[in-house]
């Protein structure tokens, strides 16, 4: 999936926008991708890419888990064996359990804000990853949460957390 400045996705009736593959969201400053569930319940969700996911100056914004007979996704923003960067990027006003899951996988955060998530703003099972110059603010349960994972934190400004501001399992 390819999108340039300016896209909105609005994901909509319980559904799950799922690629299997890379994304490409190539938003500008002023110009930015937005990923949105305009009746707050539709997911994102990237699986089993075998190349890396680039997402730039991306908004994701009141989107919802889903609870699928043959899945459940437990973040407004999924990437199961995906491997994701993420630059300028920002995770708002999202429903679900996490507000962005990321499940054995490798992963870069550069710049990001998380605000207004009901629960964990970011979730990280069995991966490798950094998350650096980013922002956490109004958050439900933890800001940062991860298991099994290795991951390194620089330059994080975390406010208005409900539970931990990080939680390592």
């Amino acid at each position: 999936l390819d999108c340039g400045p300016n896209t909105i996705l609005d994901i909509t009736s319980n559904s799950t926008l799922a690629v299997n593959g890379p994304v490409y969201f190539r938003g500008e400053l002023g110009n930015e991708i937005e990923v949105i569930s305009s009746d707050s319940s539709g997911s994102f969700l990237v699986y089993q890419s075998k190349q890396v996911s680039k997402v730039v100056h991306t908004i994701f914004s009141g989107l919802n888990e889903q609870h699928q007979s043959y899945w459940h996704v437990t973040g407004a923003v999924n990437f199961y064996e995906a491997d994701v960067y993420f630059s300028k990027c920002i995770f708002q006003n999202n429903h679900s359990e996490d507000g962005l899951n990321i499940f054995r996988s490798t992963f870069m955060i550069d710049s990001c804000t998380f605000v207004n998530t009901y629960s964990d703003a970011f979730d990280g099972d069995f991966c490798i990853g950094v998350v650096k110059n980013s922002e956490f603010s109004n958050i439900g349960n933890d800001a940062l949460d991860f298991s099994g994972s290795s991951i390194n934190l620089r330059n994080l400004s975390i406010e208005y957390v409900e539970d931990k501001a990080i939680s390592a399992g």
